[in-house]
């Protein structure tokens, strides 16, 4: 940290030291800055997660992944807990997977995101994978913690409940 969060200015640089989650091994770097406040009195942040590694247990390949990501403070700057902010995120982000398919995110709608709710409230992603038509993955537009979303492929809705 280059300073305090809420600083504009601030910037925030994460490199990842033997760090596992469920036996995945990550290495990268994670680039934050505050970028101060935009049109609607929102601090804005960005993160870079670069040269993003991901190796999976057991021998069992390795994923490239990079992003490049907005987070606009909408609700919740005013207090000290962190049950009442939320957040919309905006952005890209790209990788390789395991089987040396390339594939790439990107923001279409702004997604909602509220401490405390484990699944995106609201906004809507496109997923583009090599060789295979874009899926488009819709969390809906009322911002309510739910696990439910829709995909969209080659035309067709599918509801899902997301774990």
């Amino acid at each position: 940290f280059s300073y305090w969060f809420r600083q504009p200015g601030t910037t925030i640089n994460v490199a990842f030291d033997d760090f596992y989650l469920n036996d995945h091994k990550i290495t990268g770097t994670i680039l934050a800055e505050n970028t101060g406040r935009n049109a609607n009195n929102n601090l804005v942040y960005t993160y870079n997660f670069i040269n993003g590694l991901i190796y999976k247990p057991n021998n069992g390949g390795m994923v490239q992944w990079a992003s490049q990501r907005e987070y606009e403070w909408i609700s919740g700057e005013a207090s000290w807990l962190p049950h009442d902010d939320v957040w919309l995120v905006r952005g890209t982000a790209n990788g390789v997977s395991s089987e040396n398919v390339p594939f790439s995110f990107q923001t279409l709608e702004d997604l909602n995101i509220k401490w405390g709710c484990k699944w995106v409230r609201s906004g809507k992603l496109k997923l583009t994978i090599e060789d295979i038509p874009d899926i488009i993955i819709n969390y809906g537009s009322i911002p309510n913690c739910d696990p439910y979303a829709v995909v969209t492929f080659l035309g067709t809705d599918y509801n899902i409940v997301m774990q």
